[in-house]
């Protein structure tokens, strides 16, 4: 199984922790700010760089960090893996505590599902998907790779939501201006976004093979 992950990283101090066996993406002067992790997955899904492997993972220079491992030592024991569409590296698996990444994310970013559900409605999508539970799916910060049959199923709701809210002016500044984290500066946007994955999952598990790689350290 060929695994092709990119590390993004955005200064000299984040390029020094890019693992060197990852495609290093420089992210430091991005079209539109404040799309974090997002932004770079959609300009490679768009610019057709998803082509030429069986898992694809658009990883922040933090992985080591938080999960305890560098990426591509992840990649290589997928290896011999076969049929897997989906890789999920939680690296918070303390958050069992919660059956959905909304719900956690509620308590931690208070008003999120709010937020949330007026996004989902603006895009034609149901909001009930914000109800699901995701013990099996749950995962942060982007760490989770997968082939081009999920990706192309993500990103048909992750454009329709990004749409949605480039759409409508009211929700520009809490989506891209606002503070919603207690320890870093960012805004809506990438809280919102890196939920829509385990949504996604959720609402389609039965139709693809997952595995979970357990947290190091």
């Amino acid at each position: 199984m060929k695994v092709k992950i990119y590390q993004i990283y955005y200064d000299a101090m984040s390029k020094s922790h890019i693992d060197p066996h990852c495609i290093a993406f420089d992210n430091s002067s991005p079209p539109r700010e404040n799309e974090f992790e997002y932004g770079v997955m959609r300009r490679l899904y768009s610019g057709s760089n998803f082509v030429d492997a069986d898992l694809y993972g658009v990883l922040s220079w933090k992985f080591f960090q938080k999960f305890g491992v560098q990426p591509s030592s992840v990649a290589s024991c997928l290896g011999s893996q076969q049929d897997v569409d989906v890789v999920i590296c939680n690296p918070y698996p303390q958050s069992v505590f919660f059956d959905n990444v909304w719900r956690q994310g509620e308590r931690y970013h208070p008003g999120m599902i709010d937020v949330a559900k007026e996004i989902f409605e603006l895009a034609g999508i149901s909001t009930s998907m914000i109800d699901l539970e995701m013990r099996e799916t749950e995962s942060y910060c982007n760490y989770w790779l997968a082939n081009d049959r999920f990706l192309d199923l993500y990103f048909s709701f992750s454009e329709r939501v990004y749409a949605s809210i480039y759409r409508n002016k009211h929700l520009m500044e809490p989506m891209f201006e606002g503070v919603q984290d207690r320890y870093i500066q960012a805004p809506w946007f990438p809280f919102i976004f890196e939920r829509l994955f385990s949504t996604v999952l959720t609402a389609y598990r039965p139709a693809f093979k997952v595995l979970k790689v357990k947290k190091f350290g």
